[in-house]
C-alpha cells in the first residue's frame, strides 16, 4: 500500500475493508464517518483535523486514541480513513449541488440513521453558529432528525431522498450566518 498518494476515491472493497477496521476498534461507521465530515466541511468556520479526527475514534467522547497492537494494521486503518475523508472534502467542495450521501450511494455499506447521527455529531464545532442556523430553518434539519424515528419503510425512504438537499440547504444558511458576524 502506498502511503504517499491520498488522492482518489476509496473502492468498494477498500470502503468495506475501512468499515471493518473501524468495527475492529470501536470506532465510528463508515457511514457516520461520512455524515460526521460532511457537518464539519460544510461549517464556513474551519475545523483542525486534530479537533476532529479524535471524535471518529471515540464517538462518545472524542477522547480516546484509535488502540490497535498492530502498528501497520494502525496505519493502514488511518491511511484509508484519510484518503476516505480527503475524497468527502473534495467532493463537497466540487459540488455540493450534486452531494448523494454513501447510504444512497451504497446502502449496504451505511445506514442512514449512522449517517445522520455523525451528521449531527459534527455539528459540535462552533455550535453558536449551527444553533442559529437550527433555530432560523429548524425545516433544514427535520428530514435529518427524524429519521432515527422513521416508522415504516416509505417514510425512511422519504426522509433520506430529503438528506441531500437539506444539507446543501443547512451549508447556504451556514454560509449566510458566518457572513453576518
Amino acid at each position: 500500500m502506498d502511503h504517499d498518494d491520498l488522492q482518489g476515491a476509496l473502492t468498494p472493497e477498500e470502503m468495506l475493508d475501512l468499515d471493518q477496521r473501524l468495527e475492529l476498534i470501536d470506532a465510528m461507521s463508515l457511514g457516520m464517518v461520512e455524515g460526521f465530515v460532511t457537518a464539519v466541511f460544510i461549517n464556513p468556520r474551519q475545523v483542525l483535523a486534530e479537533e476532529f479526527f479524535p471524535w471518529i475514534w471515540d464517538p462518545e467522547l472524542g477522547e480516546a486514541a484509535p488502540s490497535l497492537e498492530d502498528q501497520t494494521e494502525l496505519e493502514g486503518t488511518f491511511f484509508l480513513l484519510s484518503r476516505f475523508v480527503a475524497n468527502v472534502a473534495l467532493d463537497l467542495s466540487q459540488s455540493l449541488q450534486r452531494f448523494e450521501p454513501l447510504f444512497l450511494r451504497d446502502p449496504g455499506l451505511a445506514s442512514s440513521v449512522d449517517w445522520c447521527n455523525g451528521f449531527m455529531t459534527g455539528t459540535r464545532f462552533h455550535m453558536g453558529l449551527w444553533e442559529r442556523v437550527a433555530k432560523e430553518a429548524p425545516e433544514l434539519f427535520e428530514a435529518i432528525g427524524r429519521l432515527s424515528d422513521a416508522d415504516d419503510e416509505a417514510d425512511r425512504e422519504e426522509l433520506e431522498r430529503l438528506v441531500a438537499p437539506s444539507v446543501l440547504g443547512i451549508a447556504i444558511e451556514l454560509d449566510a450566518q458566518r457572513e453576518n458576524d
